[in-house]
């Protein structure tokens, strides 16, 4: 999708859109409210994973943290059926709250963007945006839900 704009003799001309709306591989074009949510989300997102990355940098290791980190991220691909509703719950949702629990909301927002940059790479059709949006929506997620 492109803007037009009326030029001097009434017709239509084409204003060329942002490269950064626009798709990889396709030359799509994301709506402008669109790009500025997705941009807003990265930018938050980043700093929620800085922060993270700050805390658990400074707490000791922690060989338990990565078996949770790992359960979790191998667990995220199998999904329960919601009896009764359209909808499913990842099992991954169970280990995410545990390192929550037991380790505090950085390890937690840590272990999700690890699962986003997994699914990302296993998706087919991969943009660049969709891989930073899909690491750091989650991350915002359990990071707001910890705290």
């Amino acid at each position: 999708m492109s803007l037009t704009v009326p030029d001097h003799d009434h017709m239509q001309a084409e204003r060329p859109t942002a490269p950064a709306a626009r798709g990889a591989s396709t030359g799509e074009t994301m709506p402008p409210r669109l790009t500025a949510f997705v941009v807003a989300v990265i930018v938050v997102g980043a700093a929620v994973l800085a922060h993270s990355a700050t805390v658990i940098g400074q707490s000791p290791f922690s060989l338990a943290l990565i078996l949770l980190a790992v359960l979790t991220i191998a667990s995220g691909r199998f999904a329960i059926k919601v009896p009764g509703r359209p909808a499913t719950v990842s099992v991954s949702e169970v280990f995410v709250f545990a390192s929550m629990l037991v380790y505090g909301p950085a390890a937690a927002t840590l272990t999700v963007a690890i699962d986003g940059v997994w699914v990302s790479l296993t998706q087919k059709n991969r943009r660049l945006y969709r891989t930073l949006f899909n690491i750091t929506e989650p991350a915002i997620s359990t990071w707001a839900a910890a705290y």
